[in-house]
């Protein structure tokens, strides 16, 4: 009897360091497990998602000209636009407190995403990431680092950011960090000037 009472106190103990340990992992203090393909969506938008895919959580924007213009404008696979989800009258309630939403795709995939706040009023980065951090089951602000006026979250292949830019002014970024978007734009725009070099004859 005694024997299976310890047993039982046993398994208890290592159930709820097990548990402790897990939400320690999710919204504590430890490292980021998360992958590029387990990236949180925010307001239905995720990391790997195509143009077409992107604007179908945002209701109106596949009826804005100047935001398709935006987007068909091809800069050796990147492409580029900001959104405001408020200027259309199918998205104001999903999106309601942003005030806009910059998009950046590599060969028709979403690479990194920033949107902008306009409401609620944070005293601080660290309040906004906690609340970052408890809603997109993410470690805890102990774990996130300081970077250019921000503190962001490094995970498993993408990284989130947080910021700060007045009271009411604040922005969440999200990248993935397995492809280094500037510098993959910046060899394929080398090749036709290197070709024209190469041409050039004095």
């Amino acid at each position: 009897m005694k024997k299976v009472l310890l047993i039982v106190v046993v398994f208890a103990l290592v159930s709820t360091a097990a548990a402790q340990t897990s939400n320690t992992s999710a919204s504590g203090t430890g490292e980021c497990k998360l992958t590029l393909a387990q990236a949180p969506a925010i307001r239905g938008i995720r990391l790997g998602m195509s143009v077409d895919q992107v604007l179908a959580q945002i209701p109106g924007s596949e009826a804005d000209s100047n935001l398709l213009a935006g987007l068909s404008r091809d800069y050796f696979g990147s492409r580029s636009a900001n959104v405001m989800p408020g200027s259309y009258v199918t998205s104001k309630e999903k999106f309601a407190g942003i005030n806009f939403i910059n998009l950046s795709f590599l060969d028709g995939r979403l690479l990194s995403f920033q949107i902008r706040y306009g409401e609620p009023e944070w005293r601080s980065r660290e309040q906004l990431v906690a609340r970052v951090a408890e809603v997109l089951n993410l470690p805890g602000v102990g774990a996130w680092k300081e970077i250019t006026n921000a503190l962001a979250l490094a995970c498993d292949g993408f990284e989130i950011s947080a910021q700060t830019f007045g009271p009411k002014d604040t922005g969440i970024g999200m990248k993935d960090t397995t492809v280094d978007f500037g510098k993959v734009v910046q060899d394929r725009a080398e090749v036709p000037k290197e070709k024209a070099r190469r041409a050039f004859k004095p």
